[in-house]
């Protein structure tokens, strides 16, 4: 469980959502790009990468065309 306004953006990460999938990993959250949701995957990998600093670091994958595939999501203790 993630505590605090981060907190509650991770949460709401880890539920998906229509643009994404989550596969819980060791240590983080994998998020994948759902088919036919490229434009809002993108705009939340981008606030994703906005957000990302003390609390949780962000690695992305692209696909060479669409933009975002996958973000890499690991918590900061």
């Amino acid at each position: 469980m993630f505590f605090g306004l981060m907190g509650q953006f991770l949460e709401r990460l880890r539920k998906g959502s229509s643009a994404h999938t989550v596969v819980v990993e060791e240590q983080g959250l994998s998020l994948v790009r759902l088919d036919g949701a490229e434009d809002r995957f993108n705009e939340l990998a981008r606030e994703i990468l906005e957000r990302s600093g003390d609390d949780f670091v962000a690695f992305p994958t692209t696909d060479g065309s669409h933009g975002y595939e996958r973000v890499f999501v690991v918590p900061l203790d």
